[in-house]
């Protein structure tokens, strides 16, 4: 076993973990608010008292007009009070701020009114108010305010009630879903409030509207908008040979009061890290880290990418990043295994492989289970590269950092069902333990360890050719059969050509994946030629099996072979090159990116399509990110359709030309 998941399996408290988690949830932690300061400050007296006295609270501005990049700042948010009262047709409390924060629209401004309630359906599109007058009136919509609030306004709504949409809402009628308005500078100005209902609450207030009867509710908030700080706190264990190199270790804080999974358990889960690592250094068990490890706790995305922004001179040094976003979900009362989110084939690595192989040590070992937690072993799944929280950043092409995440699939995140019940320690304290071990793992890497890890990255990279090369085989075996003549000629023809593409394309991702253990150690160059020559050689076998299987199916069936792909669409895509025009992370294209109702649509369906965790209920994307991460100004269209494909399924060269064109009228990218 490794031997720093031998001894923090020792030292890592779940129990430790999940009571911070329970401390912190008590904050409602909105970005950029007093609530999320009194997480930060608790967070900040924890890590004192382990020792770590150089942790601090770094401020940014969050005022909505200054810029990270592509990125606008957030705007501060502050509340003190909210409830809203149904008082037509019969007198019943709907939602108090005190009672459930969740309750109130984050971002709501103050209000103090009587309105008439109007259903408006999911109230995202025009033609949901077709017929419906909402002029000074509460519009009661489906879905999130960060998607209707702002269209309700603009047909006249003086502000919105929110329930959540049925399959958040069947089986759980009291569900309460967390809500956000989340203005931006231009649209600061025309928003007002909002509150959140369960779906008991909506279908009573429906069933009244059916009746013909009219609705009213007394709305009264107390809370602003205003010129901020984002609130990043961290803390480092500083290498003692090469001090500038860093691990991150990071964790969004941020969420409203009552929600533990999402993040507090994350948070808390890094904070017991943090801890372990100093108490054994402390006890002379382990040596002090060579690299230093960096902790982060974040408001998620927005905070960090301000981080990041402000020390970019720190960035080129960060060896990788490891998120843990959701880590407590308990195996009975959320269900869902936990999953290690790979980095991107964008950035070839050993991290993949260590982490996986960390995983599998940890998983099962009895000394990972925690004082009144799961006494089983862990359900887990590695899964392929997806964004929706801060790795995404550091991943993306401008830094090409490898970083992954730690998360679980869970119905109840963003709702007021988050509660301390669906938390389970023995999770946390495993997802510690591995993560802890990476981080000194890597940290502590030299030219002997560098060795070990290459060969482990070798045979994780050798796998996945050959997994590479089952897709390929499994998609031609199934043509035959389903296609003749013709037909069947080409549709044989291009899925060859594409698996041989593949191949070439896993064979250069393996072997850059096994130089990356490069960066841990002069040493090593040499050394690690056999490992490369290893995953060249096995990639050259396989498209040799590849080709006599191909030859055989077009011999079997009379059909003719095909050599070179010649179609239009093909044809064009490789001779097409993009190329970003921005500096920074990428950010995700949002509507008001996108003037065309039909691209709006396509993008839609395009990133349903293509989503890599489509199982689960939250979908988190991964191939349109991947896209933009392999423009570089040298790869074509068709070699990043190539790309994207041999990292998750099938993708085709026009699919991607249309997203990359939908980016450009977007001003994202060029074509050179």
């Amino acid at each position: 076993m490794n031997k720093y998941a031998d001894v923090l399996l020792d030292e890592v408290s779940g129990k430790m973990a999940k009571d911070h988690a329970i401390e912190i949830a008590k904050h409602h932690r909105i970005q950029a608010s007093p609530g999320f300061h009194d997480a930060a400050v608790y967070v900040l007296e924890e890590l004192k008292k382990i020792g770590l006295e150089n942790a601090v609270i770094e401020k940014f501005p969050a005022d909505g007009k200054t810029k990270y990049w592509t990125y606008d700042a957030i705007i501060s948010w502050k509340v003190n009070s909210s409830e809203i009262r149904m008082v037509e047709p019969v007198d019943v409390l709907l939602g108090r701020y005190d009672e459930l924060a969740m309750s109130l629209a984050t971002h709501s401004k103050s209000a103090d009114v009587i309105a008439e309630v109007v259903d408006v359906g999911s109230g995202v599109e025009d033609d949901n108010y077709k017929g419906k007058d909402v002029k000074g009136k509460m519009a009661l919509v489906s879905g999130q305010a960060r998607t209707n609030h702002l269209k309700a306004i603009e047909h006249g709504a003086i502000g919105t009630i929110h329930h959540p949409v049925w399959d958040r809402a069947a089986g759980y009628p009291d569900l309460v879903r967390y809500n956000g308005i989340w203005p931006r500078q231009d649209t600061r100005e025309k928003t007002t409030f909002g509150f959140s209902i369960s779906d008991r609450q909506y279908q009573k207030i429906k069933k009244l509207l059916d009746e013909g009867k009219t609705v009213k509710v007394d709305c009264k908030v107390d809370a602003e908008l205003y010129n901020g700080f984002s609130e990043i706190l961290t803390t480092v264990i500083t290498g003692t040979e090469k001090p500038e190199e860093e691990i991150i270790l990071i964790a969004h804080l941020c969420h409203p009061k009552s929600c533990n999974n999402d993040n507090a358990s994350g948070s808390g889960v890094l904070i017991e890290i943090a801890r372990s690592i100093r108490a054994l250094i402390d006890a002379g068990k382990i040596d002090p880290p060579k690299r230093t490890i960096r902790f982060m706790w974040v408001p998620e995305i927005n905070g960090t990418v301000a981080w990041m922004h402000g020390h970019q001179d720190k960035l080129s040094k960060i060896h990788v990043s490891i998120n843990l976003d959701m880590v407590g979900e308990h195996p009975v009362t959320v269900g869902w295994p936990l999953n290690l989110v790979s980095a991107p084939d964008s950035t070839p690595s050993y991290l993949n492989p260590l982490l996986s192989n960390l995983l599998k040590e940890v998983a099962d070992d009895r000394r990972g289970t925690a004082i009144e937690g799961w006494q089983y072993g862990l359900n887990y799944r590695v899964e392929g590269f997806a964004g929706g929280s801060d790795h995404l950043l550091f991943s993306d092409a401008a830094f090409g950092i490898p970083s992954v995440m730690f998360y679980n699939p869970d119905h109840f995140h963003h709702t007021s069902f988050d509660d301390v019940s669906r938390m389970d320690s023995t999770k946390m304290k495993k997802v510690g333990v591995v993560t802890g071990a990476t981080a000194l793992t890597i940290a502590n890497t030299y030219h002997k360890t560098a060795i070990e890890l290459a060969s482990l990255t070798s045979t994780y990279g050798s796998r996945r050719i050959g997994e590479t090369t089952i897709r390929v085989l499994n998609k031609l075996m199934v043509l035959e059969g389903s296609f003749i003549g013709n037909e069947l000629s080409r549709r044989l023809g291009v899925t060859y050509l594409r698996g041989v593409k593949m191949l070439d394309e896993a064979s250069t991702r393996e072997v850059k994946a096994i130089e990356s253990v490069m960066t841990l150690s002069a040493d090593a160059p040499i050394k690690l030629e056999r490992f490369k020559k290893e995953i060249t050689d096995l990639a050259k076998s396989e498209k040799s099996k590849l080709r006599d299987v191909y030859e055989g199916l077009c011999k079997e069936n009379n059909v003719k072979r095909m050599w070179k792909d010649r179609r239009k669409q093909v044809v064009e895509a490789q001779n097409l090159i993009p190329k970003r025009t921005f500096e920074g992370p990428a950010r995700s294209l949002r509507p008001w990116h996108i003037k065309s109702e039909k691209d709006k649509k396509w993008l839609s369906e395009f990133n349903s399509k293509h989503n890599p965790h489509r199982n689960y209920f939250l979908r988190l994307g991964g191939a349109p990110h991947e896209i933009i991460n392999f423009v570089d100004g040298k790869r074509s269209v068709y070699d990043i359709a190539i790309a994207v494909s041999t990292e998750y399924d099938d993708i085709e060269p026009e699919e991607v030309k249309r997203f990359l064109d939908i980016c450009k009228s977007a001003e994202k990218v060029t074509y050179l």
